[in-house]
C-alpha cells in the first residue's frame, strides 16, 4: 500500500511535521498534541508508511 494512494498530499505534509523527529512507539501522544486534526486511522495508516 502506498500511503500516496490514500491521503491526499497536503494531509501527508502535515502528518510528515507532526511526525517529525516522533520515536514513541504509541500514536496517542500525537493524537492528544493534535485531537481533531488527524484520524486515529490517518494517524495509524502513516505511521505504518514510515517502517
Amino acid at each position: 500500500m502506498n500511503i500516496n494512494d490514500v491521503l491526499p498530499e497536503d494531509k501527508i505534509q502535515e502528518l510528515t511535521e507532526a511526525f517529525y523527529g516522533y520515536k514513541e512507539e504509541s500514536i496517542s501522544p500525537l493524537k492528544e498534541k493534535y485531537g481533531d486534526k488527524f484520524t486515529w486511522e490517518e494517524l495509524r495508516m502513516f505511521k505504518a508508511s514510515l517502517n
